[in-house]
């Protein structure tokens, strides 16, 4: 091994007398770990790890020298750019693809990557020797998801597991191909994203070329957040076309309660802005969404495409309400983990007449399993809801039981529950 510092001033001289030294120091770039982004930064410190297969050559260099080297020599200045833009291209791609993407789905698309460079071929099984915390490094998702993802792909027979290590057969490589889903591009491509306001409020829309089903969605910030994720689920599981608009709730206790009632967790109370949220929807966003992705024919404000509400805890109240208005808009309401405990909605519900075709309804086994008093009841109301619907509606319904808290797999949920609406309710078009 060899150490080297070289004083800024002769780093032309060299450079040009030397060719040898400049295909090193380009070398250098393609495999260096070299804090470049802390430097740039004037960050005081950064830690690397750099592990070689084959003896190498290293040329170290100071800070000092380093710094006053790329202040005057233009040339390597485009060279360290260059190579932090490519770092950071590849960064901002694989970070999209995990906001996109299911965790299944990035562990089922890293084993197919890793297994043909492994020779799965010739070996006929691979194992893949990282940690979970390896793992959790390369994917970007937590070990408990890692460890959730693998039990799920073990039970669907897609991998198999050693003294703790994920193991992948050559039959189970073949299967698990084609289950691999669509791609990133794919999705990309297949998908248009549009994020515009109305009357001051953010919507995020995602549309298909062709599509048969409106889908609405109430969301809050954090659900913007994987609300990518949950597309991709959705397209993944159906082949029905649809535009879904979902739009941010700047108030979520105050604008989505039918009435009020007083605060269950913390202090704030739940205010009675529902209509309101209501009126907005049916005066402002589907007579947007009708003009903006050209969805009537007879020169109406009104869609030609079967219209689904839905959304997830206190959205999902909001949308089984909204589903015994008289005005009705809308064709099936999807309540994933619904609020269903709220003061006062049974009583309502069964009171009043349902107006949807199809409503569909979810929650966690574990949701119901909480100290908080009215809370806990959630289990009893939406069983007692599934009855009732099943005895006195003459609607197609389903409750569907999910495994985790109230904050497991919100994107997944959702999902699920729009996919049921879309599978099971005609398209007018």
């Amino acid at each position: 091994m060899i150490s080297t510092a070289v004083r800024p001033e002769c780093f032309s001289l060299v450079m040009e007398r030397i060719s040898p030294f400049l295909v090193a120091i380009k070398m250098c770039f393609r495999i260096w770990k070299f804090p470049l982004g802390t430097i740039l930064a004037e960050k005081p410190l950064t830690f690397v790890s750099i592990e070689t297969l084959t003896e190498c050559v290293v040329f170290m260099i100071s800070r000092e020298d380093f710094e006053m080297w790329i202040a005057q020599d233009i040339h390597l200045l485009r060279l360290v750019v260059h190579k932090i833009a490519y770092k950071l291209y590849h960064s901002s791609h694989n970070r999209d693809a995990r906001l996109f993407y299911p965790p299944t789905f990035l562990f089922l698309y890293y084993m197919l990557k890793f297994a043909p460079a492994h020779n799965i071929e010739k070996k006929g099984e691979i194992i893949l020797q990282k940690t979970r915390e390896g793992i959790r490094e390369e994917l970007g998702v937590t070990v408990k998801t890692i460890n959730r993802t693998i039990a799920k792909l073990k039970e669907d027979g897609l991998i198999d597991s050693r003294k703790g290590k994920v193991v992948m057969s050559q039959e189970q490589y073949q299967m698990a191909r084609p289950r691999s889903g669509i791609t990133y591009r794919d999705v990309r491509k297949r998908m248009k994203k549009e994020i515009f306001e109305i009357s001051g409020i953010t919507c995020l829309a995602y549309e298909e070329k062709k599509p048969e089903y409106l889908i609405i969605q109430p969301i809050n910030e954090p659900h913007a957040q994987m609300l990518a994720r949950q597309v991709s689920f959705m397209i993944n599981n159906t082949e029905k076309g649809f535009l879904l608009i979902a739009f941010l709730v700047k108030n979520w206790n105050h604008d989505l309660s039918p009435w009020s009632a007083p605060a269950v967790f913390g202090k704030e109370s739940f205010g009675d802005s529902a209509e309101k949220t209501w009126s907005f929807i049916k005066e402002e966003l589907i007579p947007e969404a009708v003009k903006r992705y050209k969805l009537e024919n007879d020169g109406s404000r009104k869609p030609v495409l079967s219209v689904i509400l839905g959304g997830y805890s206190l959205a999902g109240l909001f949308s089984l309400w909204s589903a015994y208005r008289q005005d009705i808009s809308i064709s099936a309401a999807a309540a994933m983990s619904p609020s269903v405990w709220f003061p006062g909605w049974l009583e309502y519900m069964k009171d009043k007449k349902i107006q949807v075709k199809n409503v569909y309804l979810s929650l966690g086994d574990r949701e119901e399993k909480t100290r908080n008093e009215m809370m806990s009841r959630v289990g009893d109301c939406i069983r007692k809801m599934d009855e009732w619907y099943r005895k006195n509606e003459k609607i197609e319904s389903v409750l569907e039981w999910n495994q985790g808290n109230h904050f497991q797999d919100v994107d997944v949920r959702c999902g699920k529950g729009f996919v049921w609406c879309m599978e099971n309710l005609k398209c007018k078009s």
